[in-house]
């Protein structure tokens, strides 16, 4: 359901570069991203923010790019923003995020409808004193629903989701990477730090077109 991989990341060191490039962070109102989203911007502000992002976020993680793309078979492409971060500090502390799946790949420009294969990572660099974690409803996946089903939960509110009952917990380990299929329902937890605190993480998906992945945000 969740796969927790290795990649032997020097956790410091990349999120002392995430910092570096404070200049470039993109407010979100509520956290910031660092990259273009596809999940967050419209089109328009995509295409500006990828541009912006990519050579800055290319330039400073080379290396982690490509311990992606060797574990994914996966490769970057211009057209669409790279693999990114998340940065949420105190102005997220005690809110909750969305619950929800995964679909990012239906608003990329390159979107094609023979995509597959969908997943989803998450890798973190800097760990709150409020911990961070994933909350899964893992009971809730798509990928075992029939269509009628899947449209049902696809349309649903958080509020309703609310309702499912209690989640199984994931705490976080610095520097490991959490991959998922995005089909299973998830909400992000302990978002957010005490004042002068934060929470970092590199952010991605993975996306098949015929003999081709792409890593994406």
């Amino acid at each position: 359901m969740i796969e927790v991989v290795d990649l032997n990341i020097d956790y410091e060191s990349e999120c002392q570069k995430v910092f570096d490039n404070k200049d470039k962070w993109i407010d979100r109102y509520m956290f910031y991203t660092f990259g273009g989203s596809s999940y967050i911007d419209n089109k328009e502000d995509y295409r500006i923010n990828l541009q912006k992002s990519n050579r800055f976020l290319f330039k400073s993680f080379s290396n982690l790019y490509k311990k992606l793309a060797d574990y994914f078979g996966a490769e970057l492409n211009d057209s669409i923003a790279y693999p990114g971060f998340h940065i949420f500090d105190e102005r997220c502390h005690n809110t909750s995020a969305s619950i929800h799946f995964d679909s990012p790949y239906l608003k990329l420009p390159i979107y094609k409808t023979t995509f597959s294969n969908p997943q989803s990572f998450t890798i973190l660099l800097k760990k709150p004193f409020t911990g961070a974690g994933l909350n899964i409803w893992d009971e809730i996946d798509l990928n075992n629903m029939p269509p009628s089903r899947k449209r049902e939960y696809m349309l649903v509110q958080d509020k309703a989701l609310a309702n499912l009952g209690p989640p199984k917990y994931i705490e976080y380990e610095l520097g490991k990477m959490y991959v998922h299929s995005g089909h299973v329902l998830h909400q992000i937890c302990n978002t957010g730090g005490l004042k002068g605190d934060c929470r970092i993480t590199m952010q991605g998906h993975i996306i098949q077109d015929g003999n081709k992945k792409y890593m994406y945000f």
